[in-house]
């Protein structure tokens, strides 16, 4: 029995103390040289490759609808928004904020050596409209605004991210 042993060696009092605080306090003790500590909210997109790698997102979410499972009776608006530079071992959060189980998010990303990152395209996808440089557009019930005029070649198909009932995701992308 650790307690019993704990007792002998040390006053009652500093013993208490100690087991008390472990009782109170798990998520304070260290494992493997680390501390827990809470992952923040959001979309986190981690890079894995040797090679940088330029990342966008796209939500999918329909506002004013009464089930987010069906999507009819409210307007249908889509998200994309890009680029974020994702050096080799590193991690980017494009998305600080609590995910939405109403919305389905999106990835697309590439590295300059012509690896592609979808998602999970071949169960869900959409075709987004992209920049070369920093954007976020936004359309709304299928249509983009006319003033946003996207040619065919800057669009790509993003994958779903499989998010569903989180509030936070990170995604990996390997080489």
């Amino acid at each position: 029995m650790k307690s019993a042993a704990c007792f002998r060696r040390l006053n009652h009092l500093t013993c208490a103390l100690l087991l008390g605080l472990a009782l109170v306090m798990p998520a304070c003790v260290p494992t493997r040289g680390y501390y827990y500590r809470p992952i923040p909210t959001g979309l986190h997109l981690c890079n894995k490759t040797s090679s940088t790698i330029w990342a966008a997102y796209a939500i999918a979410r329909c506002e004013g609808c009464n089930d987010p499972d069906d999507w009819f009776g409210g307007t249908f608006v889509q998200e994309v928004s890009g680029w974020w530079q994702i050096a080799p071992g590193q991690c980017k959060t494009p998305i600080g904020y609590a995910l939405n189980n109403g919305a389905e998010y999106f990835l697309y990303a590439h590295d300059s050596l012509g690896h592609v990152w979808r998602g999970n395209y071949q169960q869900n996808s959409v075709m987004g409209c992209v920049s070369r440089n920093a954007f976020t557009y936004v359309r709304q019930n299928n249509g983009y605004n006319p003033t946003e005029q996207c040619a065919i070649a800057d669009k790509h198909k993003f994958g779903l991210i499989p998010s569903a009932n989180y509030s936070s995701y990170t995604w990996s992308m390997l080489p």
